[in-house]
């Protein structure tokens, strides 16, 4: 444990040998640092390195005495990530947590402060084995079991409480945080929590098929009539939910080989839509072009602001390096359903698709993480105004409630959203009000699946500090042993 003294040359130290930066050019003493190190792993090859930025609190301003927990972040998309602080960081380390961010195999970010390109070693893997081992080996790092490139282990530079350690996973950062769990979970037994900002729980979620944000092309209307005009782009040909697969009109699917789909303003041959009036045309409405050159289209033929059953719904697709090459990749059922159609041959197979969906989804990890963590505690962070699906059927957010489906039948310990106390603290200490309808949901208390709109943050929330609110609030469960259904006030006083 870090002495008073011990702590403030430790501070010195890390600045001078491992290339801290001072946030703003404050002085050490009144800002948070920013510490740079490299961790072994060879899911970045042999001899392999990851690169991992830590966000340290100031002198003064642990949360737990004097150290901190530490706050692991997964970076959400597609992409290998990147060391930048986003809104929840930044909130989280007022908190008084260490956030630590890396990047994955085989990626490079550029840090705007310096313009000094930051790179892991090894092939980016799409989240997959690459990225989760390399994901282990920083977690272990941050529970003090492994140290970075120069030998030293988190504490010897560090104020960190390596009995409090929790994950943050941003979107599809979640997945890979679970997935990392699942595959290492005897390894990372230490770690004490999970939140996760709107996970897309499965492959049909990562991919779109319920709905994506932008094939809503009227954001003016409110299509489907639950208050929030910019999520109308569902695909009308969803017949049922399932907590780890739901039910479409596969039937209704059709294939154009001299079509064309795209993924990260990637085009891959080969087009796969349901077909709404079984006419065997693509019938959309071509928009203009995106920033990246990506055509815009809309499917929304009748132009009610929502689609309907006659109307056409595009597949969608992930991306990945499979077999030497760029592959498309659906989700496992549209995959299966194509199984009579002449594919192109960049789409990935049957086998290469389930082999894929298989190590990076939230509803396939939850037994193994809850064998390995029983005691691992979980809070699923989602708003009314989703940053990506548009799914809305019975007003469900269905890929929050397969996440809560998990692990409520895994029996790990779950909440829908942070407690408004931990929120309204963020709030506060940022000068705002709590939004009108913040809620405050008690926790392992199953939603009925139609329900979840009502327990979601407001629309006008701030999601990076609901983030924040919602480690904070595990790391103080898991410092306290506090694990009440509903909380009233902070467990912990926050530092000044």
């Amino acid at each position: 444990m870090f002495t008073r003294a011990r702590k403030g040359m430790g501070r010195l130290l890390r600045l001078g040998l491992l290339l801290g930066t001072i946030a703003g050019g404050a002085t050490a003493a009144s800002a948070q640092t920013t510490v740079d190190v490299r961790v072994p792993s060879l899911g970045g090859g042999m001899g392999g390195e990851i690169a991992v930025r830590a966000f340290v609190p100031a002198i003064g301003g642990e949360r737990y005495g004097a150290a901190c927990g530490v706050l692991v972040f997964f970076h959400g998309g597609a992409d290998p990530g990147g060391l930048d602080q986003g809104a929840a960081e930044r909130a989280a380390v007022r908190e008084g947590l260490i956030v630590v961010k890396f990047i994955h195999p085989g990626g490079t970010w550029t840090d705007p402060a310096t313009g000094v390109a930051i790179s892991s070693t090894g092939i980016y893997d799409f989240r997959g084995p690459n990225c989760q081992l390399a994901a282990r080996d920083v977690i272990r790092f941050c529970l003090g079991l492994q140290p970075d490139n120069t030998g030293n282990l988190i504490t010897a530079t560090l104020p960190a409480l390596t009995t409090n350690v929790g994950l943050l996973g941003s979107s599809n950062g979640g997945n890979t945080a679970l997935c990392t769990l699942a595959r290492y979970g005897p390894a990372l037994a230490g770690v004490g929590y999970f939140a996760g900002w709107e996970n897309p729980a499965s492959d049909q979620m990562a991919v779109g098929d319920l709905g994506a944000g932008p094939l809503d092309t009227d954001p003016a209307v409110d299509g489907d009539g639950n208050g929030i005009p910019t999520d109308d782009g569902t695909n009308p040909h969803f017949t049922g939910y399932g907590a780890t697969t739901c039910n479409f009109a596969f039937g209704r699917i059709a294939y154009d080989p001299a079509g064309t789909t795209y993924v990260q303003a990637t085009p891959y041959p080969g087009f796969a839509w349901f077909d709404g009036n079984a006419n065997g045309l693509v019938d959309r409405l071509f928009l203009g072009l995106s920033a990246s050159g990506e055509p815009i289209y809309s499917y929304d033929m009748n132009a009610n602001g929502v689609l309907d059953a006659a109307e056409d719904y595009p597949c969608g697709g992930y991306e990945a390096r499979i077999g030497g090459m760029m592959r498309l990749v659906h989700s496992a059922p549209v995959r299966s359903a194509l199984a009579a159609f002449p594919v192109a041959a960049t789409t990935a197979t049957i086998p290469q698709t389930l082999a894929f969906w298989n190590i990076r989804q939230q509803v396939r990890a939850l037994p193994s993480v809850a064998a390995a963590l029983p005691n691992l505690l979980s809070i699923s962070i989602f708003g009314q105004r989703d940053h990506s699906q548009a799914a809305h059927f019975w007003n469900g957010h269905l890929h929050v409630q397969q996440l809560l489906d998990g692990l409520n039948a895994s029996g790990l310990w779950f909440r829908p959203n942070p407690d408004a106390a931990y929120l309204a603290s963020i709030y506060a200490r940022s000068g705002l009000p709590l939004p009108m309808g913040a809620p405050d949901n008690a926790a392992n208390v199953l939603p009925a699946v139609g329900t979840l709109h009502g327990l979601a943050e407001p629309a006008t929330y701030v999601s990076g500090w609901a983030q924040a609110a919602a480690a904070v609030e595990l790391a103080d469960r898991v410092f306290t042993g506090n694990l009440a259904p509903n909380l009233p006030g902070l467990l912990i006083i926050p530092p000044p």
